[in-house]
């Protein structure tokens, strides 16, 4: 039987902080967590909470939730031709960035 990757909560965390950092920083005008629950220190650490983040691009709203982040991250893998495991510990700002689109636009937009 053929089971899917594990994707952890830091495995989000790590992929999120390259995106906020820099990876989606050159079409994104902001992104704001919509809750900080208590036990999230940084807001890469939201999603893990179960709270969102709004990204505002281009004057519209797109939320970005654990669920959608997950899938973004396993069609990111795909679309560079990587298995999801080596997207992961190899990812830069530009891996990131693509695993927000394809989360948040289920394609690429910008880039």
């Amino acid at each position: 039987m053929y089971t899917l990757p594990e994707i952890t909560p830091q495995d989000m965390a790590d992929l999120l902080v390259a995106a906020l950092e820099g990876g989606i920083n050159y079409w994104a005008d902001s992104a704001i967590p919509e809750s900080w629950p208590s036990e999230a220190k940084y807001a890469s650490d939201v999603l893990q909470f179960g709270a969102a983040i709004t990204i505002q691009a281009d004057g519209a709203d797109y939320t970005l939730t654990a669920e959608n982040f997950e899938l973004g991250i396993r069609r990111a893998a795909d679309h560079h031709g990587q298995s999801v495991r080596k997207f992961i510990d190899d990812h830069d700002s530009e891996r990131a960035d693509s695993a927000v689109q394809f989360a948040i636009f289920g394609e690429l937009v910008y880039g």
